[in-house]
């Protein structure tokens, strides 16, 4: 019995070890959002009507949180005469394989949820299996889908869509250009 204790103990040690030096050669699944650690300027642009027009802009900060397990991105959008303050968080689940998005707006304090795949430097999230559309006075809920262009490590674009049919179409409705301003 005490050798099967035994032999039960070392292979759970061995194999925390082999867990542990796994963990050091892999590339974190964040490392692409780490590397927007630091302060940013965001240009915001709405379509309507008439086209794209500039709507906004921010001062935003990025910080990589919890040992490198999250992302923060907090920043006040001035915006037609008001300010938005917001806070986003970026995480990965590596038991399900999935970037998730957390944002809250200082307005509302509503907090959408977005799942999504990073794939060839974009990340793409949508809130269509959170729960967490838009009720609007219609009846209609609204969807968000975010796109986020990570190529060039000093200038970020963010391209959002909605949609009030569940994620079937999606129509764009605000890009935000992010030029970073100190690491």
């Amino acid at each position: 019995m005490r050798r099967l204790m035994l032999l039960g103990l070392l292979l759970c040690v061995g194999s925390t070890n082999v867990l542990a030096e796994e963990a050091k050669t892999k590339v974190h699944p964040l490392a692409p959002l780490h590397a927007l650690e630091g302060t940013w300027t965001g240009t915001y642009e709405q379509n309507g009507p008439e086209g794209w027009v500039v709507t906004g802009t921010s001062t935003v900060k990025f910080r990589v949180r919890l040992d490198g397990s999250a992302v923060e991105k907090r920043h006040i959008v001035k915006m037609r005469g008001s300010e938005w303050p917001m806070m986003t968080t970026f995480t990965f689940d590596p038991h399900r394989e999935v970037y998730r998005l957390a944002a809250v707006d200082g307005p509302s304090g509503l907090m959408d949820i977005h799942e999504g795949q990073l794939e060839d430097g974009f990340l793409v999230v949508d809130n269509t299996g959170s729960g967490t559309s838009m009720p609007l006075e219609s009846g209609d809920q609204m969807s968000f889908r975010l796109r986020f262009d990570l190529r060039d490590s000093d200038a970020l674009r963010l391209e959002v869509f909605n949609s009030i049919d569940g994620g079937a179409n999606w129509a764009p409705m605000m890009k935000v250009s992010y030029e970073r301003v100190a690491s």
